[in-house]
C-alpha cells in the first residue's frame, strides 16, 4: 500500500491519487508513464524526486523519513512495511470532576506475541509515566 501512495507532494491529493490509479499507474515505479492529463508537468519532476527520496528511505528501513514524506492522515499507510516494529498504544483516562486526582491509563501491547520488544506496559501512576515511556 505505501508504495501505491502519490500524496507526496503538495498539490496531489486524494482525488488526483484516485485518478492515477485509475490511469494504470499503481505504484512508484509507474509514475514516470502517468500520461500528462493526469499527472501535471508542474507535479512530475518533484512526485518523481519525492517517490525516488522515500524508495530509498524504505529500503534504508528509514520510517522517520518515510514518514516525513506523508501528510499525518495517511500514515496509516506505513503499517504494512513497518508492522514488526508497530505497537498498539491504549490510552483511557476519565476526569470526571470529582475524580480530579485519578491518572490516565496507558498500556502498550506488541502486535506480535513474538516480539523481542513485546512487553506490555501499564502505565497507571505518576511514577510510571515519564518521557521515555
Amino acid at each position: 500500500m505505501l508504495r501505491a501512495t502519490f500524496q507526496l507532494v503538495p498539490g496531489l491529493g486524494p482525488g488526483r491519487e484516485r485518478r492515477l490509479w485509475a490511469e494504470s499507474v499503481l505504484d512508484w515505479t509507474q509514475l514516470s508513464q502517468a500520461p500528462p492529463t493526469v499527472l501535471a508537468p508542474r507535479l512530475r519532476a518533484p512526485l518523481l524526486a519525492a517517490a525516488r527520496a522515500a524508495e530509498e528511505a524504505l529500503d534504508d528501513g528509514d520510517r522517520v523519513a518515510v514518514a516525513s514524506a506523508l501528510l499525518g492522515r495517511e500514515h496509516w499507510r506505513l503499517f504494512g512495511a513497518f508492522a514488526e516494529r508497530a505497537v498498539y498504544l491504549d490510552i483511557d483516562s476519565d476526569f470526571r470532576r470529582e475524580e480530579r486526582a485519578s491518572y490516565p491509563a496507558v498500556a502498550r501491547f506488541p502486535l506480535r506475541a513474538s516480539s523481542k520488544s513485546g512487553i506490555i506496559a501499564a502505565l497507571t501512576r505518576p511514577s510510571t509515566l515519564s518521557a521515555s515511556r
